[in-house]
């Protein structure tokens, strides 16, 4: 088989030439030359090299990855079901934008499907990942699935707990979430913040108010 025909979208076989000659695996060199030159003014060029980008696991970097950030969910949903048939390994830096494109989308199949794949592939433990999953949960009412997420591997910092407080406020879980809170070790300006808005949003205005003006939440 020849080595043009295994380029997807029919690309032409000088966009991916070195003085001339076609290579069959493109450089990372290469690719981010092209995303920097043909692809800023060519949607069509996007398009293939982001293919091309998935065949050959050059995916993997962080930098091209960025080309995906077009504010259209399903279509970095979709990007991502395309890395994994092109045997391309995600790596810690798929999962936090996926989880987020999961949540917008309100993909809640395919989100828990990606939270399978972060256990799998044994990044469980990345406090990014795990902040962005149980985002994702909490905004799918799935306090559950977020706690499971907030338990797993005990690595969990302070933005995952604040995650998770906003989770349960979300749900209407007010007990739950001043339970969390003050098991909290660590406590950030976020911290307090989500636990006043979310008191607010529950109905509760006058007590978190009253906590504000007294600069103390002793009282939860």
């Amino acid at each position: 088989m020849s080595t043009t025909t295994n380029l997807p979208y029919h690309l032409p076989s000088n966009v991916f030439s070195t003085e001339n000659k076609l290579t069959s695996q493109p450089s990372q060199k290469t690719i981010l030359d092209l995303l920097n030159t043909r692809c800023s003014t060519s949607l069509h060029y996007l398009k293939q090299v982001h293919a091309v980008a998935l065949r050959t696991g050059h995916f993997q970097d962080h930098y091209v990855s960025g080309c995906l950030e077009n504010n259209e969910p399903c279509k970095a949903i979709w990007c991502y079901y395309k890395m994994t048939v092109a045997h391309a390994r995600p790596n810690k830096f798929t999962y936090p934008t996926l989880l987020k494109a999961c949540t917008v989308a309100e993909a809640a199949e395919e989100g828990s499907q990606a939270h399978a794949h972060v256990i799998k592939q044994g990044l469980s433990g990345d406090v990014h990942i795990r902040s962005a999953g149980i985002q994702m949960y909490g905004s799918f009412g799935e306090v559950e699935g977020a706690r499971r997420m907030l338990d797993e591997d005990g690595n969990s910092d302070v933005i995952c707990f604040n995650a998770m407080i906003d989770g349960y406020l979300k749900c209407g879980e007010v007990e739950a979430a001043k339970e969390l809170f003050w098991s909290m070790e660590d406590k950030n300006v976020g911290s307090w913040n989500v636990m006043v808005s979310g008191m607010a949003k529950c109905g509760k205005i006058e007590e978190a108010r009253g906590r504000v003006l007294q600069g103390s939440f002793g009282g939860f």
